[in-house]
């Protein structure tokens, strides 16, 4: 329940853009670059103490559709997201170490 917990973290994407780069003798896109950009907080429920806010968390990735490694949007959505969650786990825990000091 979160009204029980100390601490919760919230995020929201507030962009998210996909756009080709490159295209073929055909005009057709082969490569795209994908930019995201996460707003994320980490709050007490209780208090409503907010313990930090990350208003710009962004990050961008491209992948083919053609030429090795071929990734799906959702492939590159997920190294995106995975790109996200290392930037916020970092601020966590930084931010827990700088509150113990």
């Amino acid at each position: 329940d979160e009204t029980q917990a100390n601490g919760v973290l919230r995020g929201k994407v507030q962009k998210y853009v996909r756009e080709p780069i490159a295209f073929d003798q055909n005009n057709v896109a082969t490569l795209y670059r994908i930019y995201v950009v996460v707003q994320a907080d980490l709050f007490n429920p209780q208090t409503q103490e907010v313990y930090w806010v990350e208003p710009l968390i962004d990050h961008q990735t491209t992948y083919s559709t053609v030429s090795l490694p071929i990734e799906t949007e959702a492939m590159a959505k997920e190294r995106l997201a995975g790109l996200v969650a290392t930037d916020i786990l970092t601020r966590v825990t930084q931010g827990w170490i700088n509150l113990k000091k």
